[in-house]
């Protein structure tokens, strides 16, 4: 892990910047926390929870107009220890290739080991995916 660098900031320069930042994170925090607050509290109401399904759209219509949409959600997951397991192969072929989607997954570990060990390759590698930049994450720690 780098170690962090010391700087000395400008107090009317980047120092005034970074306090800003530091309200607007504990303000963003605070206005997140109120609504899921206050997403829990809809969910939860009598007139819409016995409307809920736990995975679809359902649309409300509101006395003045308005209209609430609320998206029910499932998450399903691969058991990868499954797949790799005899029990795949009971399942028949067009089964398995009808609801399982396979797509190359990027392993950045050994990408960055063959960058070094052997660039000749890795160029070669390096033509089967892109780089973009991401955003830098700051974290400012007080004293």
């Amino acid at each position: 892990m780098a170690k962090p660098v010391k700087i000395e900031i400008a107090r009317n320069g980047a120092q005034k910047i970074a306090t800003a930042l530091l309200a607007a994170k504990k303000a963003e925090a605070q206005a997140k926390q109120e609504r899921i607050e206050l997403e829990d509290k809809l969910l939860n109401h009598p007139s819409i929870k016995k409307g809920l399904k736990p995975e679809g759209t359902v649309n409300f219509q509101v006395k003045d107009g308005d209209a609430i949409k609320i998206v029910g959600k499932l998450y399903r997951s691969v058991d990868q220890d499954a797949v790799k397991s005899d029990k795949w192969t009971d399942l028949p072929v067009e089964i398995r290739e009808t609801c399982f989607r396979w797509k190359a997954d990027l392993q950045l570990t050994a990408v960055k080991a063959l960058d070094a060990s052997n660039p000749k390759m890795a160029n070669k590698v390096h033509k089967f995916f892109s780089t973009t930049p991401g955003r830098a994450a700051i974290t400012i720690t007080q004293k």
